[in-house]
């Protein structure tokens, strides 16, 4: 009875005239040419020009009534066929049968890929598998191309787990060619996207373990790295996890790497491996403080753990200030920020800090040096205590070196108020 439905559609599907009649170029954008009615009408004057302005207007309003009937005889046919695994002979012909030229030719130009995404519909699973044999050689740099990639997207969605490990197999050598071109990071991405198997996820890891770190520190590669910490749970990229935590200072030095590891640590559900990034961290902590990548990753850090979990870094910073605030901006920046959280949330720890400026005046000439410096400063002054104005007025009145800085009038004038 199933199959006499299925022959009977088939037979449907074949001796139906409106469906062999159907034509796809309606989803091309090209200029509507004149009929030779409207043609000989405008040659020769013989109707006023409103009268010839009705004319085109119900001869559009009828072309878009007849555009409208196309596109759904077109999706009826999809529906059609997708239902009963059909090959669509149009289709078929386009991508099997059609000069292997004059494909590739349209796959890599806008209007060419997408007719052919929409033509894909019609393909079955054994079309798919002779398209497959048929451009393997060619897939890859579809991919990396501008519009190709946006039809290999398209193509990764259709394909079984069989034709998903043929794809794998053909990209391994070219894995990380592909990941850090502007368009085969999509291809990848959208591989990754439609990966449903545990064989296919440890294909996955073999290939980025290859080149992990360059992968990282890639403008169009980081993005693979991101796609798979945000889709994955964190036991299916314990390999990234322990490659990460290794390398963080060479991750995070870098602008794209450290992109990376912000995603990371937003993604991370695990309170060992926080607690493990944090001593990471601390390790590294001057080393990642006098980049500016990796200064911006420890900002993150403080703000998304808090000083609770980040009292190391006011330890650290306490021993090595002098020579913090002369490195680079993005230090005092950092400081600013631990200055600020200890003002709300641990006095004793904020006056420790203060303390430790106003008594040395070394570290007060060089934060006045410094356009950073002279703004925590001055904002370490509006906040102080009476008895640490009465240090600072000391300081300044018997310093000559600071009296000889254009900052010196304002600070007195704040100091008076």
């Amino acid at each position: 009875m199933l199959n006499q439905s299925l022959d009977e559609n088939i037979n449907e599907v074949s001796n139906n005239k409106k469906y062999n009649k159907i034509n796809y170029s309606d989803i091309k954008t090209e200029p509507n040419s004149p009929s030779n009615v409207q043609k000989f009408l405008t040659e020769e004057n013989l109707l006023p020009s409103d009268l010839l302005n009705d004319e085109i207007t119900f001869e559009e309003e009828q072309k878009k009534e007849e555009n409208k009937e196309k596109k759904f005889q077109n999706q009826t046919q999809i529906n059609l066929i997708e239902k009963n695994n059909l090959s669509d002979p149009i289709a078929y012909n386009i991508f099997l049968q059609k000069d292997m030229k004059l494909f590739l030719a349209q796959v890599k130009s806008h209007q060419g890929s997408i007719y052919l995404q929409y033509l894909l519909a019609g393909l079955n699973e054994n079309d798919i598998n002779n398209f497959l044999q048929k451009y393997q050689f060619y897939l890859i740099d579809i991919m990396c191309n501008h519009y190709g990639n946006y039809f290999i997207q398209k193509l990764f969605q259709r394909l079984n787990f069989f034709q998903r490990i043929f794809i794998f197999n053909l990209i391994q050598r070219n894995f990380l060619h592909i990941c850090i071109d502007k368009s085969g990071t999509y291809s990848i991405q959208s591989l990754i996207d439609v990966i449903k198997t545990p064989q296919e996820e440890k294909i996955l890891e073999n290939l980025l373990c290859q080149n992990l770190l360059l992968l990282f520190c890639n403008e169009n590669s980081q993005h693979v790295i991101q796609k798979i910490i945000i889709d994955f749970p964190e036991h299916k990229r314990e390999y990234l996890n322990k490659f990460l935590l290794g390398n963080i200072d060479k991750i995070c030095n870098n602008l794209y790497g450290s992109l990376c590891t912000i995603k990371f640590i937003i993604m991370n559900s695990n309170l060992f491996i926080r607690y493990e990034l944090l001593r990471i961290i601390q390790i590294n902590f001057l080393n990642l403080i006098n980049n500016q990548f990796g200064c911006s990753v420890l900002l993150f850090v403080l703000e998304r753990f808090g000083l609770n979990y980040c009292n190391f870094m006011i330890n650290l910073i306490k021993e090595n200030f002098f020579f913090l605030i002369n490195n680079n901006n993005n230090c005092m920046i950092l400081i600013e920020k631990i200055i600020s959280y200890l003002k709300n949330y641990n006095i004793n720890y904020y006056n420790e800090f203060i303390w430790l400026i106003i008594n040395n005046e070394n570290i007060i000439i060089s934060l006045l040096q410094n356009d950073f410096g002279k703004n925590l400063f001055i904002n370490i002054i509006k906040n102080s205590s009476i008895e640490q104005k009465k240090k600072i007025k000391f300081i300044l009145k018997n310093n000559i070196c600071l009296k000889n800085l254009c900052v010196f009038e304002k600070i007195k004038n704040i100091l008076i108020m």
